[in-house]
């Protein structure tokens, strides 16, 4: 499902009201800004049997994504390389068409990533102030997917978020578009989780 990139506390509302009507087991997955979203929607849900974090956040409470994104020298989700539309309800954020291949989508050919920043949906400018209320649910097993060339949220940044929540690590040489350019290792691992846990 897409998330509608408004805000961590509705976006994460959306979430479980979907899970709501999936009988469980279920192994929740969640790139870049999702993994808020899925450990807040795991938190309370027994049929949430695992969590899967591909280049994602895996926060505790009252750290935001901007917490996160800079906590660590390396992003490029900064200055010209992002570009603000103001919206009757705020400031929506893309990252530049110009420089997306080298912030977003290393890993994938020059025409996919063209066709991806043309084609990325934004996010609300609050939404990445917005601090997570809960710590993911410490009894759920973790596995977490890092990209080793990470120009969005520094790899340093997600190998300290997995060690944190002793997720079991598997790591890519991409960038942070990992379900894209990594494909059939998200799946692999997906599926993984999945055997582990149901």
């Amino acid at each position: 499902m897409a998330n509608p990139l408004r805000g961590v506390a509705s976006d994460t509302a959306y979430l479980r009201s979907v899970l709501a009507t999936i009988p469980g087991p279920i192994v929740l997955v969640g790139h870049s800004y999702a993994g808020f979203l899925i450990s807040a929607a795991a938190a309370g849900d027994p049929d949430v049997k695992a969590l899967v974090y591909v280049a994602a956040y895996i926060p505790r409470a009252g750290e935001s994504p901007a917490d996160l994104t800079y906590k660590d020298p390396g992003s490029l989700l900064t200055g010209d390389n992002l570009v603000a539309r103001p919206e009757p309800t705020g400031t929506d954020l893309y990252v530049n068409p110009a420089t997306f291949l080298k912030v977003y989508a290393g890993g994938l050919s020059p025409a996919k990533a063209a066709l991806a920043a043309v084609t990325q949906r934004p996010i609300a400018a609050s939404a990445l102030s917005e601090a997570a209320t809960v710590d993911p649910p410490a009894s759920t097993p973790k596995w977490d997917v890092v990209a080793l060339e990470d120009n969005a949220i520094p790899t340093v940044t997600q190998r300290f978020m997995a060690q944190r929540a002793h997720a079991r690590v598997v790591t890519t040489h991409s960038g942070h578009d990992v379900p894209a350019a990594s494909a059939e290792l998200v799946t692999k691992v997906i599926l993984d989780a999945a055997r582990s846990v149901c």
